[in-house]
C-alpha cells in the first residue's frame, strides 16, 4: 500500500510523531513541508502492532491536504500541541520526543530526537517498505527509549 501511494504522488512520504511526557504518542500526517490533519493519540502503552498500523495509516494520509491549507496558522492551533493537552506550546517541546517518518525510495527511515534539542544528533532505524506494522512498531518503541535514555545524560 505504501508502494502504490508513494507511486501516486511521486513524491516520498512522510508522518511526524511525538512522545509527549512519556505517556502519550501522537501521530501527524503532513503535506511534505507542515503538519496537518487530525492526529492519532496512543498511550505509550500500545502494542507494538498499533503504534506501527497508526505510523503507516499517517504516511499513507501524506498529501491528503493541500499544504495551502496550513499556511496562515497559529502556533497556537499546532495540532499535535492542541492534541497533548501541554499547558504551553514551551512545555510541550520541552517534553516530547519527535520522530519523522518517512518513506527513502525503498526504504522506510525513522529519525529521533528530543523536540527542543540544539544538538546535530539523532538516533534513527531503517525498514523495507514491506515490512510489518510490528516491526515498524517496535522499532519506534526502541527509538523512543533510546532517545529518552540519551536525553537523561543530556548526550542528545
Amino acid at each position: 500500500m505504501v508502494k502504490v501511494l508513494k507511486g501516486k504522488y511521486q513524491n516520498e512520504l512522510r508522518a511526524y510523531l511525538y512522545v509527549f511526557n512519556n505517556e502519550l504518542i501522537l501521530m501527524s500526517a503532513t503535506t511534505l513541508i507542515a503538519e496537518t490533519g487530525i492526529p492519532i493519540a496512543l498511550p505509550i502503552s500500545a502494542t507494538d502492532e498499533e503504534i506501527g498500523t497508526a505510523a503507516v495509516d499517517k504516511l499513507l494520509e501524506c498529501c491528503a491536504v493541500p499544504y495551502e491549507t496550513t499556511v496562515g496558522k497559529k502556533p497556537s492551533e499546532w495540532p499535535c500541541y492542541v492534541s497533548s493537552g501541554a499547558k504551553s506550546i514551551r512545555s510541550f517541546k520541552e517534553n516530547s520526543i519527535r520522530m519523522s517518518v518517512e518513506t527513502i525510495n525503498s526504504a522506510i527511515r525513522i529519525e529521533a530526537k528530543p523536540v527542543n534539542s540544539n544538538k546535530n544528533l539523532f538516533v534513527g532505524a531503517s525498514h523495507s517498505l514491506g515490512c510489518s506494522p510490528a516491526e515498524l512498531g517496535e522499532s519506534i518503541r526502541l527509538l523512543f527509549e533510546t532517545v529518552s535514555r540519551l536525553r537523561e545524560k543530556n548526550e542528545i
